[in-house]
């Protein structure tokens, strides 16, 4: 989702304060800003949201920067809406849902939070229920298909990179059709500033292999929820190690990978949860180039 900008009038209204308030903690430099060919200031809304977000600022009217009225939101607890996501999941309400997580993101919930208590215990739990029948497929579909959409949504309100910020790309490999996790991992990367690039899902390692050695990033994620042939998998995923994971951290996950299968493969790290990856990603450099999120009580 492109980041639209709008007015400080139209900012100022949104957040319900006067305009000279708003121009004030622009000028200060809390809110960047961008100037129209006219000279006219524009305020990106990825940067009305990070301000709300560190400064603990409530939208007044969030509909008008394009976001959905929070009214009926419960909490800003992850553990207190957890009942509520996981209703409007089960019964395929998309705007239910997208108005819990987008609440929860502007509480200042980080994107590996979203993921490991909330994304990841709603997908758990359809499981659960699909195994005992109380779920049909095309439930647990339609529920991948909502946060899979909400997330590309959220995508667009994380702040961009710099423009000289390093490059992460990633996916799944051939065999693997999941890409929720992965989504997840270009999100997390993005929160930590990282220019992140998911080329999608049940990708061929060789193609991997080939975007590696032509896009050069700084990091290579592999999520893996799904391997036809173990044995192949395995010898192509080493000879991917062996051309580029020396040079580029390879960042691996996913319940396919048992730990039978990663001792027969190396890498710099392997992440069962976000949390790893959050905490990963905060021992390197170059970080965020923009504080990180507020931790809220879940």
């Amino acid at each position: 989702m492109p980041d639209r900008s709008f007015s400080p009038r139209t900012v100022a209204e949104a957040f319900g304060v006067s305009e000279s308030s708003l121009k004030r903690w622009c000028d200060r430099g809390a809110i960047q800003t961008s100037k129209t060919a006219g000279g006219h200031r524009k305020i990106p809304r990825s940067s009305i949201l990070d301000f709300a977000r560190h400064q603990g600022m409530r939208l007044a009217r969030p509909e008008l920067i394009g976001l959905p009225t929070l009214d009926d939101v419960i909490s800003d607890s992850i553990e207190e809406s957890f009942e509520q996501a996981l209703r409007s999941i089960l019964e395929g309400r998309m705007d239910d849902f997208r108005r819990c997580l987008i609440q929860l993101f502007l509480s200042g919930h980080a994107i590996w939070e979203l993921g490991d208590k909330l994304i990841a215990r709603i997908m758990k739990e359809v499981g659960h229920r699909w195994e005992c029948a109380e779920v049909d497929v095309y439930q647990e579909r339609l529920g991948c298909e909502i946060i899979t959409r909400c997330l590309y949504e959220l995508r667009g309100m994380v702040k961009p990179p710099a423009a000289d910020a390093p490059l992460a790309i990633g996916g799944t490999p051939a065999g693997d059709p999941y890409s929720l996790a992965s989504t997840l991992v270009e999100l997390v990367l993005s929160e930590h500033g990282y220019r992140a690039v998911n080329l999608g899902s049940n990708v061929p390692l060789s193609s991997l292999e080939r975007a590696i050695d032509r896009l050069r990033p700084r990091l290579f994620w592999l999520s893996v929820s799904a391997i036809d042939d173990v044995p192949t998998f395995v010898e192509q995923y080493n000879e991917l190690f062996a051309k580029h994971g020396q040079q580029v951290p390879i960042i691996l996950g996913g319940r396919a990978l048992s730990e039978e299968v990663r001792g027969e493969i190396q890498y710099a790290v392997f992440c069962d949860r976000l949390s790893i990856l959050n905490t990963f990603l905060s021992t390197l450099q170059p970080q965020s180039q923009h504080a990180p999120a507020v931790q809220r009580n879940s």
